[in-house]
């Protein structure tokens, strides 16, 4: 980069997260001969936040994000990690994609009250101490599980087979069914492990 005589500041942009830098100067003289590069000073960029998936249902989701470790920098200018406050948007779905902020201590956040076998497109930045926000995230993509499907398949005397489907399926490892009469003079709750590799649910 080149600067007329009177610039005393420049940003530079499009660096990478967590990566170290030097920064070299030179100068024209007055008769238009270049001096040496000399180094001016050492930094490593700050980290960039990644994000992940830490549960999924029907109507609901969890995201949780953490910063990346910083290379060796001895010897190097650091960036402060103070964080202001955490942004982020969901697009999808019957939702608009307005901004939800966060308080600097928060690690996670679940989104309820979503649509079923819908996706949606969760993206995330940061405002940083010094007032700046940080480039947003790629988005992730989330899909919502689809409503499973039960359905009878026999009744006898003491007992009754349930069965029960999703669409795309699910790798389910419990079910929960409740048994209930229609005066509720009967109820009874069921849990059950399953086999996520199995096929037929029942």
């Amino acid at each position: 980069e080149e600067f007329p005589v009177g610039v005393r500041t420049y940003t530079l942009h499009d660096l990478r997260p967590a990566t170290a830098y030097i920064v070299f100067v030179r100068y024209a003289t007055l008769i238009h001969t270049l001096k040496q590069w000399s180094e001016v000073c050492r930094f490593v960029t700050q980290a960039a936040h990644s994000l992940e998936v830490v549960a999924r249902g029907e109507t609901t989701f969890g995201i949780a994000w953490e910063r990346a470790t910083l290379p060796e920098s001895v010897g190097y200018l650091t960036p402060d990690p103070t964080i202001h406050k955490f942004e982020l948007t969901v697009d999808g779905g019957r939702l608009l994609p307005e901004p939800i902020e966060l308080p600097p201590a928060t690690r996670s956040h679940t989104f309820v009250d979503l649509d079923p076998s819908t996706e949606y497109k969760v993206r995330f930045r940061c405002l940083t101490k010094e007032g700046r926000w940080t480039s947003k995230t790629k988005p992730v993509v989330v899909r919502t599980a689809a409503m499973p499907e039960a359905k009878v398949l026999h009744v006898g005397e003491t007992f009754v087979v349930v069965a029960w489907d999703r669409d795309p399926p699910e790798e389910e490892t419990k079910v929960q069914l409740e048994i209930s009469s229609s005066n509720r003079n009967y109820n009874r709750v069921v849990e059950a492990d399953i086999d996520p590799q199995r096929t037929e649910k029942r």
